[in-house]
């Protein structure tokens, strides 16, 4: 008996010692796991390019830019504005391109020439006399977010890359959704479109738009006609079923995936996209 409480005695300090072995083995490949993520992590921060600073060069190609301020100011002077046009920057800090600029009921479209600087932390300035722009690069360095400084005025927008070396009508259809606001300065009524266009690829638009003014919304379908140049600029018009045409100008960007749009009737200070 005393024999088989000894034999019993030794079978649980062994057990218990390959146990304390068993963990002892655990925490050591849990501190070898651990040290292995560690160094793994710090080689990944070394080895990881600091983000590339910015210069002039940073911004070159040509862009589709929108900006405006088209509701009414708070101060109610009456000095609604929006502009989209074309922009070509050389690299070297010195801008060309045309805009369509709809201001106070009129509407124009002009040449523009200007310059810009670009900081290594990538924000900038653009010059487009009489108007002065802050800008901020993204992080691939191919659009930017602008706000206008010029005294008086207040108004923000961005610019998009045009990418697509060659545009016109493709022959493919493409669905776009449309979002529209603005307002019309003489009536006092605000306005906003938000709809679906179906542009055929060969100058035809057909789609539903949602349109509200003046807190009052209708669902309308739409017909209308397009135009596209070789150099990305071009003209929209669609028609609300029961009511007028709306006439636009456009930029298309990003390879044509996306449209920049300024209404130019008379009287309307109203802008967006399509994309």
């Amino acid at each position: 008996m005393n024999e088989i409480r000894q034999r019993s005695a030794r079978i649980l300090q062994l057990t218990g010692s390959d146990a304390g072995h068993e963990a002892g083995r655990r925490t050591i490949l849990h501190l070898r796991t651990l040290t292995a993520i560690v160094v793994f992590l710090g080689l990944m921060m070394i080895a990881r390019p600091a983000a590339a600073a910015c210069s002039k060069a940073s911004l070159k190609g040509t862009y589709g830019i929108s900006w405006g301020w088209p509701q009414e100011l708070y101060a109610g002077t009456a000095n609604e504005a929006f502009v989209v046009g074309q922009i070509t920057a050389d690299g070297k800090g010195n801008l060309t391109g045309t805009e369509t600029v709809s201001y106070e009921s009129s509407i124009q479209t002009v040449s523009i020439t200007g310059t810009y600087a670009i900081a290594s932390s990538c924000t900038g300035t653009i010059s487009i006399a009489p108007d002065f722009f802050n800008i901020y690069l993204n992080s691939s360095n191919n659009g930017f977010q602008m706000t206008l400084t010029t005294a008086g005025f207040e108004a923000v927008g961005f610019g998009l890359p045009q990418v697509s070396d060659t545009c016109g009508l493709t022959g493919k259809a493409q669905k776009l959704a449309v979002n529209l606001v603005g307002t019309i300065p003489g009536s006092s009524v605000n306005k906003a479109i938000v709809g679906e266009l179906v542009l055929s690829g060969k100058g035809k638009v057909t789609g539903t738009v949602s349109i509200n003014a003046n807190y009052s919304n209708s669902v309308e379908t739409i017909t209308g006609t397009y135009t596209e140049a070789s150099d990305c600029t071009g003209t929209l018009q669609i028609t609300p079923k029961g009511s007028s045409a709306l006439n636009f100008n456009s930029v298309f960007v990003n390879g044509g995936e996306e449209l920049l749009l300024i209404e130019t009737d008379s009287g309307t200070v109203i802008g967006g996209t399509a994309q």
